[in-house]
């Protein structure tokens, strides 16, 4: 059957589909002129990296996104290491906020809303610079309804800072991390000096709804003491309907963030 007699609804699923587990989305959109067409908004939609080779090809270009990430995904496999991949990821979210800013018409010190949606950005020009000054992106953070990360962290790494530089830039409904491993496999994705940058990023969001952890190590002194019994295990967070964590060494028995439906809270530990 010919594709001009398929509906733009199902081509539309199909190509979804076919950028979801190709391993170069990219190639999809070679095809025809109408994948491309088609396809572009759904790739830019639903941003995903495989390889920090990906993630950092795209952070460093700066051709204009065709509408606003709604989620973003990096998922690398367990023995593929970058000190560096946080660095990456801010350079990708300085594209998207490029891109929305121009797109939307704000100044470089305006905000963008949390509630930003899947404008159009085709008149956004090539040349327009997606590494914009820290400055220039201070309270600046891009909305998406899912940041998802499924990566290790290690405690050597001298660029952890970056994990605030990054998660910071965005404003997610919904952040899920855990580790590349096989779930019968214990291991720790997230250092506790990667966890003290992630809870201060975790504070700058105001949309999060729900919050997934797990494979996680919570800092600690020379005697492995954690936080004090009557400090928040996270900064309070009005949004916050429920709390995951999973796989977790040295949890503090901490109080629960501050939440605006008491019903829709949970905080696990396994």
């Amino acid at each position: 059957m010919s594709l001009s007699f398929i509906p733009i609804e199902l081509l539309q699923e199909i190509l979804a589909f076919a950028l979801h587990i190709h391993p170069r989305p990219t190639a999809v959109l070679c095809v025809n002129r109408t994948f491309f067409e088609l396809g572009q908004p759904l790739l830019h939609a639903h941003l995903r990296f495989r390889s920090i080779t990906h993630l950092t090809l795209f952070a460093k270009s700066t051709a204009a996104l065709v509408c606003a990430p709604r989620s973003l995904e990096i998922k690398l496999a367990g023995g593929e290491a970058d000190f560096e991949v946080f660095k990456h990821l801010t350079g990708a979210l300085r594209r998207c906020l490029q891109s929305i800013r121009v797109a939307s018409g704000s100044s470089a010190g305006h905000a963008v809303s949390g509630n930003a949606t899947n404008a159009p950005l085709h008149d956004v020009c090539a040349e327009n610079d997606p590494h914009a000054t820290e400055d220039a992106s201070r309270g600046e953070q891009v909305p998406l309804d899912v940041l998802s990360l499924q990566l290790h962290s290690h405690s050597r790494n001298p660029h952890l800072s970056y994990i605030y530089e990054a998660l910071s830039l965005a404003n997610p409904k919904k952040f899920i991390w855990k580790g590349p491993d096989p779930e019968h496999h214990f291991s720790t994705a997230i250092v506790p000096s990667a966890t003290y940058h992630l809870i201060r990023a975790v504070s700058t969001w105001t949309a999060v709804e729900h919050i997934t952890l797990t494979n996680m190590s919570f800092p600690s002194d020379e005697l492995g003491r954690t936080f004090a019994r009557d400090v928040p295990l996270l900064p309070p967070l009005p949004t916050l309907r429920t709390l995951h964590i999973g796989q977790a060494t040295l949890l503090p028995q901490a109080r629960s963030p501050r939440c605006s439906r008491a019903r829709g809270r949970t905080r696990s530990s396994e």
